[in-house]
């Protein structure tokens, strides 16, 4: 057996996704953050959104672990950083956190260790929760301060619906040009539920399917609009942002 086997072997033995995987799952997301790709979103209840298309993150990363796998298995390590990040969020220091997955999280497996395993993964534990902290705004911190003072609403999620056609019988009209059906979901008091509820995926099941929602119809013209509104935006807030740190 090589010593690349024998590390797997120890590795897999492990509760949760290899730390291997984990890192090289980390990175190819690190690349999609910065290429625009994926972007990271806290949310207000603590929950981590890991926004972008599996489809542009499961290829590169499978080839960068040298192996084929299914799309739950890529869901699967996607979950798990996601939750890290939530976790990382959440508590000030590494430690902390780790001791947090090991008593709340992994306590049945880890039970089952061997006593020289224990130390083993609990440094991998702390190795997984820096390779997630990586993947958070340096913000994040104030971010989430803002978000727990805010009393009105606040961004969660869109989604999109496309409508290929419209009867509107009442008017005799009918629509036959596609257009869009924008949910915007939000949560609009600091009643939300927080942390530790927000487990996803391998975790647990997430409790937040109540969020409220805002719809808008639009086509291509409103897009646009939305989109230069939102450039105009960025740019104010960018250079607030800039003159604030110059003046720290």
């Amino acid at each position: 057996m090589s010593t690349g086997d024998q590390k797997e072997t120890s590795e897999t033995k492990l509760p949760g996704v290899a730390l291997a995987a984990f890192d090289a799952a980390v990175q190819k997301l690190k690349t999609l953050r910065d290429d625009g790709k994926y972007t990271i979103m806290l949310c207000r209840t603590g929950v981590v959104r890991i926004v972008g298309d599996i489809e542009d993150f499961q290829e590169p990363y499978l080839e960068a672990i040298g192996r084929e796998g299914k799309t739950q298995e890529v869901e699967e390590v996607l979950a798990e950083i996601r939750n890290f990040c939530q976790v990382t969020g959440f508590f000030k220091d590494v430690s902390a956190a780790a001791g947090f997955i090991v008593d709340h999280v992994y306590g049945d497996e880890v039970k089952k260790l061997s006593k020289s395993d224990k130390p083993t993964f609990r440094a991998q534990l702390k190795r997984k929760l820096e390779l997630a902290g990586e993947l958070l705004p340096p913000a994040s911190k104030q971010r989430q301060r803002r978000l727990q003072t805010a009393t009105t609403a606040c961004l969660e999620d869109m989604d999109v619906e496309v409508i290929q056609e419209r009867r509107d019988d009442y008017q005799g009209l009918k629509v036959e040009q596609p257009f869009l059906r924008l949910r915007l979901r939000y949560t609009d008091s600091r009643g939300a539920e927080t942390f530790p509820w927000f487990f996803r995926g391998p975790w647990g099941s997430s409790p937040f399917t109540s969020s409220k929602s805002f719809e808008l119809e639009c086509d291509e013209v409103d897009i646009d609009v939305l989109l230069f509104r939102l450039r105009e935006a960025k740019t104010l807030l960018s250079v607030a942002v800039d003159g604030s740190a110059s003046a720290q």
